[in-house]
């Protein structure tokens, strides 16, 4: 698997997020808060962090319709 393919598959900071896309942290944010990202879906906290699936959020911005996976 090469690396770009597990960065589309993996969990990172809203921070990171924010480096690949250009889109501000406070944007993120407000996205969540909204409702536009779901949580355990689109973003997870742990620790006092917070986390979002890159893959998933690409999904969300392309207009995909989510894909429910059983844990």
């Amino acid at each position: 698997m090469s690396s770009a393919s597990k960065l589309e598959l993996s969990w990172m900071t809203f921070d990171k997020l924010s480096e690949l896309t250009g889109l501000s942290v406070e944007s993120l944010r407000a996205h969540k808060k909204k409702g536009h990202l779901r949580e355990k879906y689109h973003w997870t906290k742990n620790k006092g962090r917070l986390f979002i699936h890159y893959g998933r959020f690409q999904e969300w911005i392309e207009g995909k319709k989510e894909t429910h996976t059983r844990a």
